[in-house]
């Protein structure tokens, strides 16, 4: 009996995340083009703020593969749009 109760709800787990796969956000991973850094001190405060901050905070995000999966996708989309609407390095113009 709760063999099978389990089998049925690992079998409906699975189908609900292939089914979700299917939804269209968290897979545009836009880059829009970089218009306007900041003036940078130096090239070492720079270099910082790529490792640092560019991750999320710039137009220049690496995408690793599993930002394709969803509902991973989700999140890691919506924290990149959360962070560039907060904080844009390559959009330093419009803060």
């Amino acid at each position: 009996m709760f063999k099978r109760l389990g089998i049925y709800v690992a079998v409906a787990s699975f189908a609900l995340l292939l089914m979700i796969q299917l939804a269209p956000y968290g897979r545009s991973h836009a880059n829009p083009p970089v218009r306007v850094e900041p003036s940078w001190q130096g090239a070492h405060t720079r270099e910082l703020a790529v490792r640092a901050c560019f991750g999320c905070h710039s137009n220049q995000v690496r995408w690793p593969w599993y930002s394709n999966v969803a509902p991973v996708s989700w999140m890691i989309q919506n924290h990149v749009d959360e962070a560039r609407d907060e904080l844009n390095y390559s959009e330093w113009d419009r803060v």
